[in-house]
């Protein structure tokens, strides 16, 4: 399992220690060229020269890039649960005993779920993947979790894992789709120096540190040292 709070602030810790500045809450607006070789990030209030642009925002991609990516990727809300483990059945879900699985069901959806680690959340994490994904409004507040998506999840995944109560907490979260679910890694062709990746469809996190360093060999270097042209944007 990776846990996304933790890896995120030690990519940061590394980030820093080499030289990097963070800056938190300061969106940028808009990426504009500025002659052959310079680029200005535009913010509220703010703008920065660079000669090159890694560019990786997630559901806010095609708005900053919406020649190329405004018509192919999909911001979309997906729910994810935690279900507690049924009195005297928690040692049964804890890791090193319950394993991390996929099932496939009979009208193949496909269940994903995590042991119950600790106290993180109280339950264990149970969700489908790429089901009930609805569009979202990302300048709108966040929709939150149906009880009729809930007891779907629940008889998904009951009859092969009895033990869970049907009760649930859930959180709405935000996938980034591509038509084929899978990533785009390229440079751009709508501003020169720029390059991008959304690394989405809900399964990019745990791509992110070979992602990271294909992005900076292609910032750098103009291409990166691994073949990626199965992620290139031209295949739409």
């Amino acid at each position: 399992m990776l846990f996304a709070e933790t890896a995120r602030q030690a990519f940061l810790r590394t980030a820093v220690a080499a030289g990097a500045t963070i800056a938190y809450g300061e969106p940028v607006t808009a990426i504009r060229r500025n002659g052959a070789e310079s680029l200005t990030l535009e913010g509220d209030g703010w703008s920065i020269s660079c000669g090159k642009a890694v560019v990786t925002a997630g559901p806010w991609l095609p708005r900053l890039l919406p020649v190329d990516l405004g018509a192919i990727l999909r911001p979309q809300r997906i729910p994810i649960f935690w279900f507690d483990p049924l009195p005297g059945r928690a040692p049964d879900f804890a890791a090193g005993r319950f394993p991390l699985f996929l099932l496939e069901t009979a009208d193949g959806s496909l269940v994903y779920g995590l042991p119950k680690w600790r106290d993180i959340r109280g339950g264990v994490k149970i969700g489908f993947h790429n089901k009930h994904l609805t569009d979202i409004d990302l300048d709108g507040p966040r929709p939150p979790v149906r009880r009729e998506e809930a007891d779907e999840l629940w008889h998904a995944f009951n009859p092969s894992l009895p033990g869970l109560a049907r009760a649930a907490r859930g959180m709405s979260c935000v996938y980034t789709m591509t038509p084929d679910e899978c990533f785009i890694i390229d440079h751009s062709s709508e501003i020169d120096n720029v390059v991008f990746a959304s690394a989405c469809s809900g399964h990019g996190f745990k791509f992110a540190p070979a992602i990271g360093e294909a992005l900076a060999q292609m910032a750098v270097n103009g291409r990166s040292a691994i073949d990626l042209e199965a992620f290139s944007l031209a295949r739409f």
